[in-house]
């Protein structure tokens, strides 16, 4: 049963100077352990301390709780923070001081218990059966009591076989923007609610439906025909009032014939509303007509109804090898021809590692031919009739015995490596060859790094040097036998963003000539870039002299953020944790890429959100795939030496799981541009470092010391030292074997401040 309590309180409140103390009467229901928000609200509507004035409550009883609580403008005293999920239930005493420095202590008024199954949210907006015209709307529910976050879902039917979108996972608010993202058509949704201790949901709310009213259509799909097995079948759909360009990542198209479904791909728009999909039919895929089905956010899902038919087929299937003894028939002397592409115009089937293929056709009559052989092969015979009257049909046994024509030496070589690489971060670079003639072949590979490059490993380690070369001796390279080489490497700090990198190899045969010279020597280049992680946070100033702090000083933050995947961010959102170091009501936005809406949630949780931003990707636009915002916010005036004000963003690309910036950090000592020429620094040799460091710094006098390894984001991985030391020069020495390639900070802290030096590690 529920209990509820009354709870009289006499709490002086203070307006002004001068103002007389007033009662009040606050009244709450029973808390749960591990509730999040325990709300003890007014009765008598006075203010208590003004907008957030803060203050502890303790809760004694069979445990100890120290909650943090604040007041609300609404005149609602909130205890902000969970409870102790491990508190014995039981009666508690509550007790804090009032405005006027009064214990008040009041006993019996807390009953800590499990958190119950919370109630069944309650829909709101679109009302059931509503019809819409203005696409941008938001659903809204109520929340129940026990309730931290919900999770909704959208469908197309009453019953949730064809749900459209559904939260990936609790989603905290009680309100979604659809964004105008939602088709036209029914739609039928509902919500749950979980608990925040046991994670236990409520049942779904009754289902409740609205209609947008839209009609986009599609027409025009071309060919209509298709067969059982055939691979990559090409579908253009022509369409009047879509958005296949409008790439939305839950866009796809597929085949249904009753509760069948062929393979459900992602659209490949071409920008003139033409849909060219492509789709895999499994040979086991009923006989008969199919809907073409295609769906997104924004059109709902539209049916071409009996748009394909798809026919039975016949199979053939063969091999393709290197007929060494030229009596071509397989045998143990002779080698699979791998790769080989054979046309069976319109269609194409690939032969694989040990030269099998194999395929299916319609009913008709084909040729059978391999395609890309090298001018000096040709195969035996040069290719086949194939004819099937029906269906049903299989042949097997069409081989092709690849023969030479002459002998030619023919290798090739090839460097993989990506376009741009990141300062501090380990790239591989792939050196590929291959040997295309029919001989065996000897020779040596041979590859030239750019300088500033740090090698960390190669696969292949067995290669000596030439200067700065790299070379790889090889023996018995056989025909159409491919050899890697990946190494492994890193951009140090210390070269500069924009640096264009040079990369060769070439591969030399102990013979010659070569049928292809052109392909004996390859290069790359790559452009140095940095940061790594385009999507950081940073702050100015990262140090804080003490002797500033009661002045008051200003903090600048800066979310920067970039799409780097494959389509269009069309919404963006940040969740920026704010620290408990600053004042939060001092916020002021400074600049920003694009209309953003900013939100402050309880927990000092902000959230700047970039609604139908529309952000291009790196690929196909890198300067316009960039944002960010700025905002200024004052440090307490509190703050001490020592004390540190952290910061970390989550940055949500439209429904994509959440990416974390790094850790922002500002910390109270000695400002790094406040420092004196008599100020005691810290001195590190070598620098970059090596297995064994040393780490020099000075005391003007006898205090606590504590040295810290701290990374690039600002986590202290490793304390080097803590203790007691006296006055004067001190060392140590660090191994740094264990660290991978990278920048770092040694942190020396003592009575004086924080003292701070930037080491690198090359591996």
């Amino acid at each position: 049963m529920k209990l509820k309590f009354y709870l009289f309180l006499l709490i002086l409140v203070t307006y002004c100077k001068g103002a007389e103390a007033q009662t009040i009467t606050l009244e709450t229901d029973t808390v749960y352990r591990g509730t999040y928000f325990s709300t003890l609200a007014t009765t008598t509507g006075v203010s208590l301390w003004g907008y957030y004035h803060s203050f502890s409550i303790t809760l004694s009883g069979p445990s100890t709780i120290n909650v943090s609580a604040y007041c609300d403008p609404s005149d609602v005293i909130r205890m902000n923070g969970q409870t102790n999920v491990t508190t014995t239930p039981g009666s508690y005493t509550l007790s804090f001081t009032d405005s006027a420095g009064v214990l008040q202590t009041f006993p019996n008024v807390f009953w800590i218990l499990y958190q119950p199954i919370p109630q069944i949210p309650v829909l709101n907006f679109p009302l059931d059966n509503q019809v819409i015209t203005n696409t941008n709307f938001s659903l809204e529910w109520d929340g129940s009591p026990g309730s931290v976050d919900y999770y909704f879902e959208l469908s197309t039917d009453s019953i949730f076989s064809n749900i459209y979108y559904y939260t990936n996972q609790y989603y905290r608010w009680t309100e979604w923007d659809t964004q105008g993202n939602l088709p036209s058509g029914k739609t039928y949704w509902h919500v749950k609610c979980r608990n925040y201790v046991t994670s236990v949901s409520s049942a779904f709310s009754p289902t409740q439906s609205f209609e947008i009213n839209a009609s986009p259509s599609l027409s025009n799909a071309l060919p209509n025909t298709t067969f059982q097995g055939q691979n990559n079948f090409q579908l253009n759909i022509s369409g009047s009032s879509t958005h296949f360009e409008q790439g939305s990542p839950t866009e796809s198209t597929f085949l249904r014939q009753s509760s069948t479904i062929i393979n459900p791909f992602k659209t490949n728009p071409d920008g003139n509303f033409i849909l060219k999909e492509h789709f895999n039919i499994p040979v086991s895929a009923p006989i008969g007509l199919y809907d073409l089905v295609y769906y997104n956010q924004i059109d709902d899902t539209l049916i071409y109804y009996n748009a394909v038919n798809i026919n039975g087929s016949n199979s053939f299937s063969g091999k393709v090898f290197l007929d060494l003894n030229f009596n071509g028939v397989f045998d143990s002397s002779d080698v699979p021809y791998n790769n080989a592409i054979l046309n069976i115009s319109p269609y194409n089937e690939i032969s694989d590692s040990s030269g099998d293929f194999s395929g299916y056709l319609p009913s008709g009559t084909f040729n059978l031919s391999v395609e890309n052989l090298l001018p000096y092969l040709n195969s035996v015979p040069a290719d086949y009739t194939i004819n099937f009257p029906g269906t049903g049909a299989s042949l097997t046994n069409r081989d092709f015995a690849v023969q030479i024509d002459s002998l030619f030496h023919d290798l090739n070589i090839n460097i993989s490596a990506n376009h741009f690489v990141r300062v501090g971060v380990s790239d591989v670079i792939r050196i590929n060859y291959i040997n295309h003639g029919p001989i065996s072949e000897d020779g040596q590979v041979k590859f030239l790094p750019s300088p500033g490059m740090v090698l960390d490993s190669v696969s292949d380690p067995g290669f000596s040097l030439s200067g700065d070369t790299m070379i790889w001796n090889f023996t018995g390279l056989n025909f159409l036998q491919f050899n890697e080489i990946r190494l492994y490497y890193s951009i140090p700090p210390s070269l500069p963003i924009g640096t264009n990198l040079n990369l060769n190899a070439w591969i030399v045969g102990s013979v010659g000539p070569d049928y292809t010279p052109g392909r004996n020597v390859d290069f790359a280049n790559q452009e140095v870039r940095g940061p790594f992680d385009p999507n950081i946070k940073s702050v100015s100033p990262e140090n804080l002299s003490p002797a500033l702090i009661p002045n008051g000083i200003s903090l600048k933050y800066t979310i920067e953020f970039q799409n780097t995947g494959n389509d269009v961010a069309f919404n963006i959102s940040i969740l920026d944790t704010i620290s408990q170091n600053v004042d939060l009501s001092s916020i002021q936005i400074i600049g920003a890429s694009a209309n953003y809406r900013m939100i402050i949630y309880p927990g000092r949780v902000v959230e700047f959100r970039f609604d139908n931003i529309n952000l291009p990707d790196s690929n196909s636009n890198e300067p316009g795939s960039h944002g960010l915002i700025s905002y200024t916010i004052n440090a307490l005036t509190t703050l001490t030496v020592q004390d540190r004000i952290l910061n970390t963003a989550y940055i949500y690309f439209d429904h994509n799981a959440p990416i974390a910036t790094n850790t922002s950090i500002t910390t109270i000592g000695v400002g790094v541009d406040e420092l004196s020429s008599d100020q005691p620094t810290i001195s590190v040799y070598p620098n970059p470092i090596t297995s064994k460091t040393k780490i020099s710094y000075e005391l003007n006098q006898s205090t606590t010391v504590k040295v810290n390894l701290i990374n690039y984001q600002g986590k202290v991985i490793q304390c080097l030292f803590e203790g007691q030391q006296v006055q004067g020069i001190h060392e140590l020495i660090f191994d740094s074997a264990h660290l991978p390639s990278g920048i770092y900070f040694i942190s020396v802290i003592d009575n004086a401040g924080v003292r701070t030096k930037r080491v690198i590690s090359m591996k």
